[in-house]
């Protein structure tokens, strides 16, 4: 499962970890496997790799981004 966002208030340096995926069950989280991150003009993006998922609904992703933890709803 990859998902991708872009931020457009990044400046310069834009640091994500920490992240994790959690499905509406709250059964059990799914660490990235992978995060890749680049910013251009301020504007960062951000690809997240999961492992595969057969089932979920209305998941939310938690993270830090620059050293700051947040949590977002993935849009299906």
């Amino acid at each position: 499962m990859t998902i991708v966002f872009t931020d457009d208030k990044a400046g310069n340096t834009y640091s994500v970890t920490d992240v994790k995926l959690i499905p509406s069950w709250f059964g059990k989280e799914y660490n990235a496997t992978s995060i890749r991150t680049t910013v251009e003009n301020g504007v960062a993006t951000v690809t997240l790799e999961f492992p595969y998922i057969t089932q979920f609904s209305n998941p939310k992703v938690t993270l830090c981004i620059n050293g700051k933890k947040t949590t977002f709803k993935v849009c299906q």
